[in-house]
């Protein structure tokens, strides 16, 4: 099914360069380190995430048809090339400072390995469908938070909000493409609902592989000191990741709404319109992010 986006929206491609020198800090989050180190994964796994997506929809974009989409697929790959780019530049920074992410790392490249050398092309671009949504969802929360732009700094502020409005932008992109392929069929209903259900199966996992590395982390730095305990007992945070998802803010309850929407038919990105999030960006941001 088709839905026309907002008239406000169109998928800006732009060109960014925010300079991830090594002065700056990799403690870049003041306020809650759950959210520091859920952005820190989720920065960790872009890069190879956006290329799976790139590659999805390139594969299909001389069988569209409509010049629309297939403007929109152009804007929406040099997008995701960016945000790639840019996040590189991150995670280069972090990683020198956070050796476990270079092992996250390579989980997430043998999680998009396996469906990209092996399922067939549709169901490739259903998971990047369902990512694509996902990714939405995050990218609206960021958006509306009224703590994040003030606790961040600055520098990775503008990346997270930059990369955040611009997957607003191109949300539909996929699910418009996958839907044109398919026929928006029942075939097609069915292939999206079981790529989102294996999609957030897998995010479960990773999510507990990773609060299990987590774990182990906070085991070591307790035996080294690196932590010390009167700073323990003043950190208001030390429930971590479970409390971080599931109790406050209670991310996973949060986003349950929007997820289970998915599974609707007769579902588009845009029946949610938050144009206007996109709209506040680009009047207090956008200038002073693009070189």
């Amino acid at each position: 099914m088709y839905f026309k986006k907002p008239d406000a929206i169109k998928i800006n491609v732009r060109k960014v360069n925010l300079e991830f020198t090594s002065d700056l800090p990799v403690q870049w989050y003041t306020g809650n380190p759950a959210i520091l180190n859920f952005c820190n994964i989720v920065s960790i796994m872009f890069p190879t995430g956006e290329q799976f997506f790139i590659d999805s929809v390139r594969h299909y974009r001389d069988k569209l048809t409509g010049s629309e989409l297939q403007n929109q697929v152009t804007a929406f790959l040099a997008q995701e090339s960016m945000h790639s780019r840019q996040h590189t530049q991150c995670n280069n920074l972090l990683k020198n400072n956070n050796k476990h992410l270079i092992f996250i790392e390579k989980i997430a490249s043998l999680c998009f390995y396996i469906p990209r050398n092996y399922y067939p092309k549709s169901t490739v671009l259903a998971i990047s469908c369902a990512l694509e949504h996902f990714t939405a969802i995050f990218a609206n929360n960021i958006l509306r938070s009224k703590y994040f732009v003030k606790l961040a700094h600055p520098v990775y502020a503008n990346l997270w909000l930059w990369h955040a409005a611009e997957e607003i932008e191109h949300k539909a992109v996929c699910y418009d493409v996958y839907q044109q392929i398919t026929g928006g069929g029942l075939r097609g209903y069915i292939e999206r609902c079981l790529a989102m259900l294996g999609v957030t199966l897998c995010i479960l996992l990773v999510i507990l592989l990773i609060s299990v590395i987590m774990l182990f982390k906070k085991i070591k730095e307790r035996k080294l000191n690196i932590v010390k305990k009167k700073e323990k007992i003043k950190n208001p945070y030390t429930t971590g990741w479970f409390r971080y998802l599931f109790i406050k803010p209670g991310i996973i309850s949060n986003i349950a709404a929007p997820y289970l929407a998915y599974y609707v038919p007769g579902f588009h990105p845009w029946k949610y319109d938050n144009a206007d999030i996109v709209a506040k960006w680009k009047q207090q941001y956008e200038k002073s992010l693009i070189s």
